[in-house]
């Protein structure tokens, strides 16, 4: 139930409301609104679930909770579980954001990363060809060059930032557990 002003005073309200931030955000980006929904909701929410509940939850069918979900774990944002004696899938957020920021990395960067690359390497050798027969009359080579040239300059610069990404990821989750270990031995043995 909310108040006069709109602010959300029970869990589910809260959740919901969460839920639904979180769904406007993925529109922003294009991305189907509905993930944003159940990571929303997910997130809050203190327990695995399963498919039904999730889809109950949402007021969805099961079936589009069913692609939702798998969307979610694919991006690295949920991550699937079992439970002794039941066959059935749950559910639940993925709330480190190391693990989610890597899982960015490695879903997306690393892609755009490899096709650029890719990309840049053959313009880099068709460029070879520059004013050779099948070239068309006219065209100026030196801009066309520039343009090649520049844009094979930023893939590498892309590069080696996408590189440092992923040292400084990798290095925080090294510090966060060497820390962790610092401080349980500060505490002394419990």
């Amino acid at each position: 139930m909310t108040d006069a002003a709109g602010t959300p005073h029970s869990y589910a309200d809260v959740r919901d409301e969460f839920a639904a931030g979180m769904a406007r955000i993925c529109g922003i980006y294009g991305m189907n609104p509905l993930y944003g929904r159940m990571y929303g909701a997910l997130y809050l929410t203190p327990r695995p679930m399963a498919l039904g509940e999730v889809a109950e939850m949402l007021g969805t069918a099961k079936s589009t909770a069913s692609v939702g979900l798998r969307q979610l774990e694919a991006f690295g944002l949920v991550r699937r579980s079992r439970k002794l004696r039941d066959r059935r899938d749950f559910y639940e957020a993925e709330t480190d954001g190391r693990a989610i920021a890597m899982g960015f990395v490695r879903n997306y960067m690393e892609r755009e990363m490899e096709e650029g690359l890719r990309m840049t390497a053959r313009l880099k050798e068709g460029m070879k060809s520059a004013g050779s027969a099948g070239w068309p009359v006219g065209v100026d080579l030196e801009i066309v060059q520039g343009r090649a040239e520049f844009i094979v300059d930023k893939m590498v610069f892309a590069e080696a930032l996408f590189a440092q990404m992923r040292r400084v990821l990798s290095l925080s989750h090294s510090g966060h557990e060497l820390l962790g270990r610092f401080q349980k031995l500060l505490r002394g043995p419990t």
